[in-house]
């Protein structure tokens, strides 16, 4: 492993000891070990542990959030304000912790490169994990106190609905299982759909955050305690590690179960108008990669809003971007239940992927399973046929008009964006 390839890891598993408190951090880390020991070749691995690094894994509490438990107490706007000013300094320093993770992180990898001992690695990495958590476990308890404050009686009556609001979007921000890191709170409120202004909604999510919440209780208390086991004095033990993912995947599943479910209940009862939307922001969360917006599909809706358009023109692209649309979706479809399939043998998406650094098998002994890659080719070729069909049709002025492909920076091997955790925008 090179130099600049450590220095990935380091930072990687810097910053994805921000999940300890879901009890999978070690679990986590021993992914990105693995990436970078056991990947196919260098590169793949780099691409994979520096697109770590800008993904959202900072796990400390947002702006966003703020404003959803100003929501939930109904706080005034001084005290708004007052919050606001904590959650300043609970940020500021969160990001201290987090850099003095990562700084003596990348000094235990330069140890390890000068010495060759990796085994002492993997013991300090595991003692500075516990002791990070402990900090920032403390720096979070301190800021909630001070806001709780801030509150009245009655507005301190409905803290639990906080608490229940901060294990969602921790635990669920890791979705080890497809489906697991859908919270149809935040769906709704991506659609814009007021839960008070649809008959029974209301009652459906405060049954759905009851059933979600006791099962995220137990998933961070069985997924800690499979942490412990995986790790036996101070040392990843591997055998150890996969039985303890098997334990945290089945956990997920049951998760994903309840989202299934009550993702039923919510959509027989929205508007009708509402349905499609909201679905796919449900597929969205459950295969980021999948569903997300293509860059062809910006493109040919930036070529339509073009004034300097002929009526030809128009009507060419108007009439093929139906059909493209109808392709893309088909090939979304294919794609995304490979992905599931795939992940349904392995028994989650932490067991698919190390399936896929320990060589992509398809787990019986047989040939390498090439399924999610050949959906994922398919759909390629509809966007480079529609991106010809752009070429063919428009002026060479109009076509370098079409806003710029830009390379993702958060690296190529989507495995970590597969699990949800890019869905999260950075609103800071």
């Amino acid at each position: 492993m090179n130099t600049e390839l450590r220095s990935h890891v380091a930072r990687f598993t810097a910053r994805l000891g921000a999940f300890a408190r879901t009890g999978v951090a070690s679990i986590a880390i021993a992914i990105a070990g693995a990436a970078a020991i056991v990947g196919p070749a260098p590169t793949a691995s780099a691409q994979f542990l520096s697109g770590g690094m800008n993904m959202g894994m900072d796990m400390s509490i947002s702006r966003r959030s703020l404003d959803s438990y100003a929501k939930i107490l109904d706080l005034t706007d001084d005290q708004k304000t007052a919050a606001r000013a904590l959650l300043e300094g609970q940020r500021a320093a969160a990001k201290d912790l987090a850099k003095e993770m990562q700084t003596k992180m990348e000094s235990m990898m330069e140890e390890a490169r000068e010495s060759s001992d990796w085994t002492q690695f993997q013991k300090k990495s595991m003692a500075i994990q516990e002791e990070m958590e402990k900090k920032a476990t403390s720096q979070e308890k301190a800021f909630y106190e001070d806001v709780k404050l801030l509150l009245t009686p009655e507005q301190e009556a409905q803290w639990p609905k906080i608490e229940r609001h901060r294990r969602r979007e921790t635990i669920m921000r890791f979705g080890i299982v497809g489906g697991m890191s859908v919270d149809l709170y935040k769906v709704l409120d991506q659609a814009k759909i007021e839960p008070g202004s649809v008959e029974g909604l209301v009652e459906i999510l405060d049954r759905y955050e009851t059933d979600l919440d006791t099962r995220l209780k137990d998933f961070e208390r069985i997924g800690k305690e499979a942490q412990k086991s995986a790790v036996g004095e101070g040392m990843m033990d591997f055998e150890a590690q996969r039985k303890a993912i098997k334990d945290v995947e089945a956990q997920g599943r049951m998760i994903r179960d309840i989202n299934r479910d009550y993702t039923r209940r919510v959509l027989a009862v929205i508007p009708e108008d509402k349905k499609a939307e909201v679905e796919l922001l449900i597929n969205r969360r459950i295969h980021p990669r999948v569903y997300k917006e293509t860059y062809a599909e910006k493109a040919m809706a930036a070529a339509l809003s073009m004034k300097s358009l002929s009526d030809d023109q128009r009507s060419s692209l108007a009439a093929y971007q139906t059909t493209f649309m109808r392709d893309l979706a088909n090939a979304n479809d294919k794609w995304a239940k490979a992905n599931d399939e795939k992940e349904e043998k392995a028994g989650g998406k932490i067991s698919a992927m190390m399936d896929g650094f320990m060589g992509g098998m398809d787990g019986m002994g047989g040939e390498k399973d090439t399924s999610v890659t050949d959906a994922r080719k398919a759909r390629k070729e509809i966007e480079d046929r529609a991106l010809d069909r752009l070429k063919s049709v428009l002026s060479e002025e109009q076509y370098t008009a079409l806003p710029e492909k830009k390379a993702d920076p958060r690296g190529q091997m989507g495995f970590i964006e597969d699990m949800g955790i890019m869905m999260e925008e950075d609103e800071d």
